[in-house]
């Protein structure tokens, strides 16, 4: 898939994850619906297939989960957790 077919596919692929996440997920999503695919990949961009290109906006959908449970938690929440699995 070239970066034109992307750019076509991305509100898809944005209007599937709206579709399936929790009501605690719809800021990453408004985050997503605000950006411009044209602005996201370069013209030279090629996937492999229409699954390579939907992970890769749901790669960006997690980044974006992440970036709000920081800014939420400060970090503190996940660096806990992690530190109490790694305790044993």
């Amino acid at each position: 898939m070239n970066a034109i077919t992307f750019i076509g596919y991305y509100n898809k692929y944005v209007a599937e994850l709206e579709a399936v996440m929790k009501d605690e997920c719809k800021k990453a999503i408004r985050s997503l619906k605000q950006k411009d695919p044209h602005d996201i990949i370069s013209p030279d961009t090629w996937f492999p297939s229409e699954y390579c290109a939907r992970g890769f906006v749901y790669t960006l959908f997690l980044n974006e989960c992440r970036k709000i449970d920081n800014h939420i938690n400060n970090g503190k929440q996940v660096k806990k957790a992690r530190k109490e699995n790694y305790a044993h």
